[in-house]
């Protein structure tokens, strides 16, 4: 889950609150480049992401669509990863693109 609150200063007008949260479920490919499932990876995913954006000067609005991830990462044993990545996503259907650079640490049970 992403969540945002801030706002900005339109040209010409007052500033602009907004919140926006976006819940995203996807699919990665991990491909090692040692060939062992340990050390350095790559990794690209699709996904699909679900938008809630609260502009302050218009009604609550929800939209959803495909995303992409590409990202690097280490695994340093069977139950710890760290990640870099990039993820891209439609926002607000036809409005535009919404990125992301994210770390991601992952423990496995």
């Amino acid at each position: 889950m992403t969540h945002y609150q801030g706002g900005h200063f339109p040209s010409g007008g007052s500033f602009d609150k907004n919140r926006i949260n976006a819940w995203g479920l996807g699919c990665d490919y991990i491909y090692y480049t040692a060939m062992e499932p340990r050390g350095p990876y790559l990794t690209g995913g699709l996904g699909y992401q679900w938008w809630d954006v609260s502009p302050d000067r218009a009604p609550d609005s929800s939209h959803s669509g495909l995303s992409m991830a590409l990202g690097a990462g280490y695994r340093f044993n069977r139950s710890f990863m760290l990640e870099g990545r990039f993820t891209s996503g439609q926002f607000r259907s036809t409005n535009g693109q919404a990125n992301a650079l994210q770390a991601v640490a992952s423990m496995r049970f």
